[in-house]
């Protein structure tokens, strides 16, 4: 079984915006296009999952520095894009409104169902 990892890769302008790793596994492909833009990673997925648990947050309880600081150690915060052109964020930037979009949830959803 392979060690757990967290943690795929790291923004290079930022290097406290890592990216999380969707499953535990072996990175087998990374694809790049233009000017070395990573596109895909893939991974081949370990028969038995492990994963880190960050534990249950009371999000009444949480300030934004805290909301920040969780969504950083999961490696979660790097899939957060200003709009409207979808440039990824940085940790000391300030939105000036919060806008959700359920497209790529749904897309999850899908993909989830569509494994069981």
């Amino acid at each position: 079984m392979s060690e757990l990892v967290t943690h795929c890769f790291v923004d290079k302008g930022c290097t406290e915006v890592s990216f999380a790793s969707p499953v535990s596994g072996t990175v087998t492909a990374v694809e790049r296009g233009e000017r070395r833009k990573v596109l895909r990673v893939k991974i081949a997925a370990d028969a038995q999952q492990e994963y880190a648990d960050f534990g249950v947050k009371d999000v009444a309880g949480l300030s934004a520095d805290d909301v920040k600081a969780s969504l950083l150690q999961a490696g979660l915060f790097g899939y957060i894009n200003q709009l409207p052109y979808a440039v990824a964020t940085r940790p000391d930037t300030e939105p000036k409104g919060n806008f959700s979009c359920l497209h790529f949830v749904i897309n999850l959803c899908r993909v989830t169902s569509s494994l069981s």
